[in-house]
């Protein structure tokens, strides 16, 4: 595949977009069936309650635009951006985790650096 195109790139946002759109109400309700509810504590950064699910849903949108429109490598550089994928992955993982279960913050550090 050639480089992408600024077209390429507002389709990509489009699909993401989209993608984020259509599952957001459905992972709101797995969500509120599994309790994964984020409530505010003294070193959380919100001061309402939310759920975490929105995070599921912009990461699957990110990744279905991802592997549709990223190209498998610039020159010799084949797929190095699976591990960026991978990253956010585990990253969204582990906000997720916590939001249900009230992870500590050692453990937050631990995915953040295996992610990294």
């Amino acid at each position: 595949m050639p480089n992408p195109t600024v077209l390429d790139a507002l389709y990509a946002f489009l699909v993401a977009a989209a993608v984020t759109a259509l599952l957001t109400p459905l992972t709101m309700r797995i969500a509120r069936a599994l309790g994964a509810i984020d409530e505010p504590r003294e070193r959380g950064l919100s001061e309402a309650r939310h759920r975490c699910s929105v995070a599921l849903a912009i990461f699957a949108g990110v990744l279905v635009a991802a592997l549709i429109w990223l190209p498998e490598g610039y020159g010799g550089a084949p797929r190095y951006w699976h591990g960026v994928l991978l990253a956010a992955a585990l990253i969204t993982l582990v906000g997720a985790l916590d939001d249900r279960f009230d992870l500590p913050p050692i453990v937050k550090l631990a995915g953040q650096v295996a992610a990294a």
